[in-house]
């Protein structure tokens, strides 16, 4: 009996102790620099007597995460003892990175194992469960009154489904001024989107207050974005007007595409249409700002008004954006390009003088919008531009004031005119067959082929005659430009040059008596530069071609005998001179291996590019190149191997 109790105790007092009393819970990726608490550690022997002295390094703290393998905790902190066995083990965020079970286990030499079990939970669960109280903001909801509460997810935060008949998916009600849903989009989302298969997408009833009140923030976003529905009459946003006001109200923020029955209180101001001549240059507009909140006219802006932007369009533009320019301080009256100033605050609140910028005006487009906005608290402006080739102006001068009383009358006697001017050309002869292709649209510059006899006067250039012209009776004054050619006889004088006379053409009987003596020929007509050795038309030129092409260069004495120079010519190869080379003794030397080098015209001394060739008894033929020869004055040194003495030799080239 007492062998059978001994085992019992050593059965159940020695067992592991489990050290798992009470829930544990952990919050992700945080520090517990409190430690966890593990315990007790009692005697491995005995069972019971807590162990108070054992050293817990990080080593001997295992760690389980979320059913993985065992691996020693990241902490470096050893675990102090606290009290009767109990002991505190710091944890750092990296021992709690994984959601889940974490188990720590401890089996420690002298002490039965010990192990606990926690649940890591990510932050939001922890604090509802933990850090918040129910019914506190992110704490738990309870039946009762709770705090505002935050959806959060990557895709829908929430999605509520209504499966009762006619039950709301969503019923919420704001208190006092509050609304009863407050919604922030993302940087690109939207705010509520809301896509139905059936039926309509919103359908807000209030009983007191706004039904929607949406707010756009930031660049080209929008407070409320609605797509109507592809069949039927189905609209993006229909509104029913109530008993005590419109049925819908354009303000900052909405952007209507089409609206039947709108009104556009509040939003974007269109200007009447202004016509200006294509290429004006220095235009000032006027456009009216108004005031987003009180519809009338935005008082005070300057140029230099936070986020106020000029920007102008025009129909040649094609798929590029709006063109923006540097806003600037412009005085009244005075053309700035992009200025703005304001006209006057008391009497005409709201307007605005814009200088035009040139290129909104400029050529190759038939329409241009300007538009003012981007000031907070005001409504954007657009101007439309009509850009025209005639200004009324222009048109009202050129025409002038009406001769009959008034235009139309006007009109009728100018085409009872043209019917005149035309059954007078109808008996010119002209025909579509003979009026010149490049005819002009200007009257004064037609060009017509014409065919039979002008009994007048001729006007003006004739750009050309074909055919013979039987006889001009009277004087011709003067021909300006170039005579084709003239067959027949010129009985007057000839003022200007004459191209050229065909080979036959001035004979011997050409030429009467004393046609051609002093007195036809004006003094200087044939001078110096009708003499010079160049041109065509120069007789200089023609006395050349009878002479070698090198006389010009050559040297004629007083005698009349040509003296080219020398013996040697210049710039030519294949010349050849020899010389005699000897020693300091006089003697011949052969077998000497000779250099040459060439000064040219007074440059420095260079070898030469020819070669030179022993002839036998000290005598060597210098071949000269083409380029050893390319100078006047041509200064040559020979010297050589074998004791030669340096002989030097000159040469004046001829041409």
């Amino acid at each position: 009996m007492r062998k059978l109790l001994a085992f019992l105790f050593a059965t159940l007092v020695m067992a592991p102790a489990i050290a798992s009393a009470g829930t544990c819970f952990l919050k992700q990726s945080t520090a517990l620099a409190t430690g966890i608490r593990l315990g007790p550690f009692v005697d491995q022997t005995d069972g019971f007597t807590a162990e108070t002295a054992l050293t817990l390094s990080q080593a001997d703290i295992r760690l389980s995460k979320n059913e993985g393998a065992f691996a020693q905790k990241n902490d470096a902190t050893a675990c102090t003892h606290l009290e009767n066995g109990y002991y505190r083990c710091p944890l750092n965020t990296t021992d709690t990175d994984t959601a889940g079970i974490l188990l720590v286990a401890v089996n420690e030499s002298g002490a039965l194992p010990v192990w606990k079990e926690c649940t890591v939970l990510p932050g939001a669960t922890f604090d509802a469960l933990v850090t918040n109280a129910a019914g506190a903001a992110n704490g738990f909801l309870i039946a009762g009154t709770n705090a505002p509460i935050t959806f959060t997810g990557s895709g829908a935060a929430m999605t509520l489904t209504s499966t009762g008949g006619n039950g709301a998916g969503l019923a919420i009600t704001g208190n006092g001024s509050g609304a009863g849903m407050s919604v922030a989009a993302g940087a690109t989302g939207k705010g509520i989107s809301v896509t139905t298969t059936a039926g309509d997408g919103l359908s807000i009833t209030p009983t007191a207050g706004s039904a929607i009140v949406a707010t756009a923030n930031g660049t080209s976003k929008h407070g409320i974005v609605a797509t109507g529905g592809t069949a039927g009459t189905s609209d993006g946003i229909k509104a029913t007007a109530g008993t005590g006001g419109v049925d819908f109200r354009a303000a900052t923020g909405i952007t209507v595409d089409a609206c039947t029955g709108c009104s556009t209180s509040g939003g974007t101001t269109i200007m009447p249409e202004v016509a200006y001549v294509k290429a004006s240059t220095s235009v000032i507009v006027e456009v009216f700002i108004k005031d987003s909140s009180t519809n009338l006219g935005k008082t005070g802006l300057t140029s230099a008004s936070g986020g106020l932007t000029i920007s102008w369009g025009r129909a040649d533009q094609g798929n590029a954006a709006n063109t923006t320019c540097v806003v600037a301080g412009a005085t009244r009256g005075t053309y700035t390009s992009c200025g703005f100033v304001e006209k006057d605050s008391t009497n005409a609140a709201g307007v605005y003088e814009v200088g035009v910028p040139a290129a909104v005006l400029d050529t190759g487009a038939d329409q241009a919008i300007l538009t003012v906005y981007g000031v907070a608290g005001t409504t954007p402006t657009i101007l439309p531009i009509a850009l025209v080739d005639v200004g009324l102006s222009v048109l009202s001068d050129t025409l002038g004031t009406p001769i009959n009383g008034d235009l139309a009358t006007d009109i009728a006697a100018v085409k009872s005119d043209t019917a005149s001017v035309k059954g007078k050309t109808d008996s010119m002869g002209f025909t579509g067959a003979n009026i010149n292709a490049n005819t002009q649209a200007t009257a004064a510059t037609l060009t017509y082929n014409l065919t039979g006899d002008i009994t007048g006067n001729v006007s003006g250039s004739v750009g050309s005659v074909t055919g013979a012209v039987g006889s001009v009776t009277g004087a011709v004054g003067s021909v300006t430009g170039a005579v084709g050619s003239v067959t027949g006889n010129v009985g007057g004088n000839v003022t200007g040059s004459i191209g050229s006379v065909a080979a036959g053409g001035i004979v011997a009987s050409s030429f009467g008596a004393g046609a051609i003596d002093a007195t036809a020929i004006a003094a200087d007509a044939i001078g110096s530069s009708e003499i010079a050795a160049t041109g065509a038309d120069k007789i200089g030129d023609d006395v050349q071609t009878r002479f070698p092409a090198n006389f010009a260069a050559q040297a004629i004495d007083s005698n009349g005998v040509v003296t080219s120079g020398g013996t040697f010519r210049k710039n030519l190869a294949s010349q050849v001179f020899p010389i005699y080379l000897v020693n300091a003794a006089g003697a011949a030397v052969t077998g000497s291996t000779v250099s040459v080098t060439v000064s040219k015209d007074g440059g420095a001394f260079g070898a030469i590019t020819g070669s030179v060739v022993e002839t036998g008894s000290g005598w060597y033929d210098v071949n000269l190149s083409q380029a050893d020869t390319n100078c006047t004055n041509c200064k040559y040194v020979a010297t050589g191997t074998g004791g030669v003495t340096a002989r030097p030799f000159f040469f004046r080239t001829a041409p």
